[in-house]
């Protein structure tokens, strides 16, 4: 098997910062194929710049279900295909739930739980023909801890996150649908305030 061959096709969502970043450029200088997506270009670019191993840099807001599509599509003729996808993009507003306001919940839902569920769709057909893998990044706060103060909105989209992956499984069997369970971390919880 050529070297080309045996190096994995994978996307980054949400890769301009936090871990999503860092998962980019790691596996960048492992010696995958790497396309990163975030919704701002120049800080996307500059990760692709420190990635290096022809990193590709591609913008895309993930609550845009066409954008998400032109993006997945633009990121598989790249890279000649899609092995993996990895979801990171996440917002986390800090306020109590008693204080969230409707555009609060609904800038939430809509990065963490629709736009996985938009990449996701939008990656379909080309993780068909690699029998490939979607990851999401979800959170200990979602299940496992007692409820954070502060991140109510956030751990709520986080269990919804969790859930959608059980559905996606249940109609997708040929695709590997996992949930990567995260726990606090440097900074980590602090970069779910930006949608990469």
């Amino acid at each position: 098997m050529s070297q080309d061959a045996a190096r994995k096709r994978v996307v980054v969502v949400g890769a301009s910062t936090g871990l999503g970043r860092c998962i980019g450029i790691g596996l960048a200088q492992r010696g995958e194929q790497v396309t990163l997506l975030a919704r701002r270009l120049e800080k996307i670019q500059e990760a692709a710049q420190e990635a290096g191993n022809e990193a590709i840099a591609i913008q895309c807001d993930v609550i845009d279900q066409a954008a998400a599509k032109t993006a997945l599509d633009e990121a598989a003729e790249a890279m000649g295909g899609i092995d993996t996808v990895i979801y990171a993009a996440a917002v986390g507003p800090i306020v109590r739930v008693s204080d969230a306001t409707p555009e609060q919940w609904l800038s939430t839902f809509s990065t963490n739980v629709v736009g996985a569920s938009n990449v996701s769709q939008a990656a379909l057909p080309h993780l068909k023909k690699s029998a490939g893998n979607v990851i999401y990044l979800s959170t200990t706060g979602a299940s496992y801890t007692a409820p954070w103060g502060g991140l109510s909105v956030y751990q709520v989209t986080k269990v919804a996150l969790n859930r959608l992956a059980d559905h996606w499984r249940i109609e997708q069997p040929g695709i590997n649908f996992t949930v990567v369970t995260i726990g606090e971390c440097g900074g980590g919880e602090g970069d779910a305030q930006h949608r990469a």
